[in-house]
């Protein structure tokens, strides 16, 4: 972030701390209404907390489904589907030999266009 972003963050996250005052401490102990009014409170304010790591973040940091954003931050879903890569890539051989071929056309695929010829596509 540059100096103003964080400028601006730091005043967006001291008004939303007044107008969230009287919440639990910890957002786990959060009523169901209490989830809603947190959530519509940072999303007038450009920021949502993060439903795995309960960090509140810009909504930059969310991926963007159907006109809305994710419940969990690009980094818990980044570090979600690696951990699903690694344990079906130890465990499943027909995915080690799906993503080696996988693999190999990309690459020819790239080769391709590199000496000019028509994209693979």
């Amino acid at each position: 972030m540059t100096l103003t972003t964080d400028i601006r963050y730091n005043r967006t996250m001291k008004t939303t701390q007044c107008l969230l005052a009287d919440l639990p401490a910890d957002p786990r102990d959060y009523s169901h209404s209490d989830k809603h009014r947190e959530a519509r409170v940072l999303k007038r304010e450009g920021i949502k907390r993060c439903t795995r790591c309960m960090q509140i973040k810009p909504l930059d940091d969310f991926y963007c489904y159907r006109g809305s954003h994710a419940p969990h931050c690009k980094l818990c879903d980044h570090k979600r589907v690696s951990a699903y890569i690694v344990k079906r890539y130890r465990e499943d051989a027909d995915f080690r030999e799906k993503q080696k071929e996988h693999s190999k056309r990309q690459y020819r695929k790239l080769k391709s266009n590199k000496r000019g010829d028509e994209p693979a596509w």
